[in-house]
């Protein structure tokens, strides 16, 4: 009769008092220090908090003839359901990032948006010209100028406030400004940057490169829980799908509109030229002999992209402003990165 009433007791101790799921660590480790026997009430209780995991799932089976075994199950369905709550904690998470992160990346387009949407429906008269490729020294000298200070700028600032960006050695900073002014170099005469730099609104061009290149900064600390990676298995994952669809579908937009500009200004043939050569050449870089894993990283697309918005529109104006600021980001933070990795975990150090 004793052992009886002692064993109802101890059955008496399983039963929750609560399903606050705060309580479950500590109520599981009281079940396993008392060896539970009669499972099937550990069984409702559990139930009752189970579903709220969304993953984790009820495996074991309680024995009365064998303690040892329900103490293992039992620990196995709470390893399970801490799992499971670990899991839909950090998807909430994740939905509540991507809300915040969609807010600002909108508000991050909404400008070039904004001029697209005019210069597409209500074309000007006078189709806006290709700016010359001579390029100005002096804007040159502003927009290197401008590119150096934001690297130390950036660097700086995220450092001040533990923004992820990559732990640079002395000489891999002095390898990225070398990198970097021959990229920018490239970039003010083949992308007319400089000539834009020198133009009237010259000095307005090179704020909305500092604002853009600030802004993309805290939308990549906002999104840098997401994931979103250019590579094979970036269609696994939702959030890079639709952000790349929404920028691929802005710089198709942005280019169709330049083709339309070329086209009034006699340059189509040219323009398509120029578009045409550049995308063969990754293409026979991608589908090329060789076995590599490719990762394009933000400041490679935006680079190649900035090179594209050459005409004297306000829309080609915010556009390249835009790309710009992304691709200063990329290469002050983590540097002139490869877009060719021998490893499929793109694990390499760049060099």
């Amino acid at each position: 009769m004793g052992k009886k009433h002692e064993e109802s007791q101890n059955e008496e101790d399983f039963l929750l008092s609560e399903t606050d799921l705060d309580d479950v660590e500590k109520q599981a480790s009281e079940w396993t220090r008392a060896k539970p026997r009669g499972g099937a009430r550990i069984d409702e209780h559990l139930a009752e908090f189970m579903p709220l995991t969304r993953g984790a799932t009820l495996t074991a089976s309680f024995s009365d003839d064998s303690p040892r075994q329900s103490e293992l199950n039992l620990d196995s369905v709470v390893d399970e359901a801490i799992l499971g709550l670990d899991r839909a904690l950090k998807e909430t998470q994740k939905h509540s990032t991507f809300k915040l992160f969609l807010a600002i990346y909108t508000v991050f387009l909404a400008p070039a948006l904004w001029f697209f949407i005019q210069e597409a429906a209500f074309p000007p008269k006078l189709a806006p010209a290709v700016i010359p490729m001579a390029p100005s020294s002096v804007g040159l000298l502003g927009f290197m100028t401008t590119v150096l200070g934001l690297y130390a700028f950036l660097r700086l600032m995220c450092s001040t406030l533990s923004w992820k960006q990559r732990v640079k050695s002395p000489a891999q900073h002095k390898e990225d400004l070398l990198r970097i002014a021959r990229l920018s170099a490239a970039l003010g005469v083949i992308g007319r940057v400089a000539n834009r730099v020198h133009a009237p609104d010259g000095l307005i061009f090179l704020g909305l490169i500092i604002y853009y290149t600030i802004f993309f900064a805290a939308i990549y600390e906002v999104a840098k829980n997401l994931n979103i990676k250019l590579t094979r298995d970036c269609v696994r994952n939702p959030y890079t799908i639709f952000v790349t669809g929404v920028t691929v579908v802005l710089v198709g937009g942005v280019l169709g509109l330049h083709c339309v500009f070329a086209a009034e200004d006699r340059d189509l043939v040219e323009f398509l030229g120029l578009l045409a050569m550049a995308a063969l050449f990754h293409a026979a870089l991608l589908v090329g002999p060789g076995n590599a894993h490719v990762h394009v990283h933000h400041w490679y697309w935006a680079f190649a992209a900035a090179h594209m918005c050459v005409f004297d529109s306000r829309t080609s104006q915010l556009a390249q402003a835009m790309f710009c600021g992304c691709y200063i980001h990329g290469v002050a933070l983590f540097g002139v990165e490869k877009c060719f990795y021998i490893a499929p975990d793109f694990t390499e150090e760049y060099s």
